[in-house]
């Protein structure tokens, strides 16, 4: 959480990824609350190829860029 609080409040968009969605969810609401900045929450199993290339399709989708 520290990271991504430095990356948001130095200006960036952030993006928080992890097993539990509803916890990221709040994580990102907190990020974004705190900084002014947009912070997103998905839920994301790293162990599933599929899961993964879809995380990594809706930030691209949502933020046009990686």
């Amino acid at each position: 959480m520290s990271i991504a609080r430095g990356f948001a409040q130095a200006g960036a968009t952030t993006v928080l990824a992890s097993r539990d969605a509803s916890a990221c969810t709040t994580s990102a609401r907190e990020v974004a609350d705190t900084s002014g900045e947009v912070c997103v929450g998905w839920g994301l199993d790293v162990t599933d190829e599929q899961d993964v290339a879809a995380v990594f399709a809706g930030v691209v989708e949502r933020f046009g860029a990686l």
